[in-house]
């Protein structure tokens, strides 16, 4: 998969997937054929969490490759920002939805899903780093 190992590749693939994200915030209802997992309690949080969690990953890759001059936290400190407000954008923008609605948690839940993955993304740099030295 070339893409992935370019600059241009990399910064597509983000706005390729913060625009599908405001495309299936877009839809009225889940499908019918869906199986019933939206009744479960908290799925539409863990989805919430998930879906920027991914998110906040492309965009640190993307640092990875493109923003080395940068610190690591400015890096971690765009990426909750960028997805903190993409995740407010798409609340708003639900408002105009019919069958769904704002939910504040939920955009709560997307800064927490970014920043986790940021820490989780640090973590395991530091590790690889550690490993590489011995």
């Amino acid at each position: 998969m070339r893409i992935w190992y370019s600059v241009k590749g990399r910064l597509s693939i983000v706005w390729f997937y913060t625009i599908m994200t405001f495309m299936l915030s877009s839809m009225s209802k889940p499908p019918e054929q869906l199986p019933n997992m939206f009744e479960i309690p908290g799925f539409d949080l863990i989805m919430h969490f998930i879906e920027y969690g991914i998110l906040a990953y492309l965009i640190m890759k993307y640092y990875e490759i493109n923003e080395k001059s940068i610190t690591f936290f400015v890096q971690a400190l765009r990426t909750v920002l960028f997805c903190g407000i993409i995740g407010g954008l798409n609340e708003f923008w639900q408002l105009r939805t019919p069958g769904r609605d704002f939910s504040l948690m939920d955009g709560i839940v997307n800064i927490l899903g970014a920043l986790v993955v940021v820490f989780v993304y640090r973590f395991h740099q530091i590790h690889k780093f550690t490993e590489n030295s011995k």
